[in-house]
């Protein structure tokens, strides 16, 4: 069988990469540190290759896609073939099944659900400034992620017979108890 490829996707801040993370640390599972033409947030930020434009452009093709807040995101089908897990937004999420649509590997996406509330408490933890979170909750509720997600599996499981499962987690608890929720889907799918 081959390996499954967790897509994480959720709004800004809703725990995701810290959740992606921890699985990497505690338990090993392999991120793809997707390429970026945005600045880091910290000095040491992971989870992303800060490259500049024309770096970016060079890349050659790419297996996934995104223009997110004026910034280019992306991952090479070479990062995506030595890794578990893959914190995307849902318009790389198309552009990357469009991509993998006759590759076998099966895909599990993860949709991390959590109030407007709980996301800004985050972002001020995290040290965004007023603006940027602004800036993040305007561009988030711009569409339904979640039916635009469970349109995208639909699409690929039953028209396309692609194996893509969506689940939505609720990520508005403690993180320990969402990081057992998501390893309960992560395991489940792995035994299939």
């Amino acid at each position: 069988m081959n390996k499954p490829l967790f897509l994480f996707c959720g709004r800004s801040a809703s725990g995701k990469t810290t959740i992606a993370n921890i699985l990497s640390e505690r338990y090993g599972y392999v991120q793809v540190e997707s390429y970026t033409t945005r600045k880091p947030r910290f000095d040491g930020e992971t989870g992303h290759i800060f490259v500049s434009k024309e770096e970016f452009d060079n890349l050659g093709e790419l297996a996934a896609y995104t223009h997110y807040n004026d910034n280019d995101y992306g991952t090479t089908f070479e990062q995506l073939e030595i890794s578990d897990i893959y914190v995307v937004d849902v318009p790389g999420i198309e552009s990357l099944l469009e991509k993998l649509k006759n590759d076998k590997r099966p895909i599990c996406i993860l949709y991390f659900k959590t109030s407007a509330y709980n996301r800004i408490l985050r972002m001020i933890d995290r040290g965004d400034s007023d603006m940027m979170i602004i800036s993040r909750l305007l561009q988030d509720e711009k569409d339904d992620w979640l039916k635009q997600l469970d349109s995208l599996a639909w699409k690929y499981s039953n028209i396309l017979d692609k194996n893509v499962e969506l689940h939505d987690i609720n990520a508005n608890g403690n993180l320990e108890n969402v990081l057992e929720l998501v390893l309960y889907y992560m395991k489940q799918y792995e035994e299939d």
